[in-house]
């Protein structure tokens, strides 16, 4: 299967065909083991990406692709593992298995088509999903892993500038209150991790010193 770049329209297309004319930026491989490729740019445009694949290793296996747009990192909101490890932040996964290169395909072609505003885009779909899942605390996973995705949440809200934005508001309101709830419940842990809990609390107060907002912690 290859990755190919329409010269005519401008725009990110995958198949087993290629039409006349176009740019194949990238073919598909089932090789075992570690693969990189070099940073592909796509013709005509300042996007470019990278990647990454490992199969046939059970538990280190991936397939994945970083990409940037006028030098800027995009970043993967919508997963949990990017909202988790910070190594992960700009790494798009998709199910590491050699069958799964359209899934990748697709997924590279949309973010391609909404470079101009992705990271927005992909903040905002993040932020909408973690809050909807996780007010209900049935849901939560390990309250370490919970703390992660809420600092780094709260630290997009800054990187992207939305922090006064009367759009997300709501949602980080509802953000807000879930990190109160995780940082509770890491105090009350046996043996907690107190350098956790202080990190915690410092992303969440500078939001809520940002917004005016400090009250919000004499509820709790």
């Amino acid at each position: 299967m290859y990755l190919c770049y329409n010269n005519e329209k401008k725009e990110l297309y995958h198949g087993s065909v290629i039409s006349s004319n176009d740019d194949v930026l990238f073919t598909s491989y089932s090789d075992i083991g570690w693969k990189q490729t070099k940073n592909i740019m796509v013709p005509n445009s300042t996007f470019s990406f990278r990647i990454k694949s490992n199969f046939g290793y059970e538990n280190h296996k991936y397939l994945r692709f970083r990409a940037t747009y006028n030098d800027i990192e995009l970043k993967n909101y919508e997963s949990e593992k990017s909202l988790c490890n910070s190594g992960f932040r700009d790494a798009f996964d998709v199910t590491p298995e050699p069958e799964s290169w359209e899934e990748l395909f697709i997924l590279l072609e949309k973010v391609y088509l909404q470079r101009d505003n992705w990271n927005y885009y992909s903040y905002s779909n993040g932020l909408v999903h973690f809050c909807t899942k996780y007010k209900d605390k049935s849901n939560w996973d390990k309250d370490t892993l919970m703390a992660r995705m809420v600092k780094t949440l709260i630290r997009g809200a800054f990187d992207l500038n939305v922090v006064h934005n009367m759009i997300f508001a709501p949602y980080l309101s509802q953000l807000c209150t879930i990190t109160l709830e995780v940082i509770q419940c890491l105090y009350k842990k046996e043996g907690p991790d107190y350098n956790e809990i202080s990190d915690t609390f410092d992303v969440l107060y500078q939001y809520l010193k940002e917004t005016k907002q400090q009250y919000l912690l004499l509820k709790k």
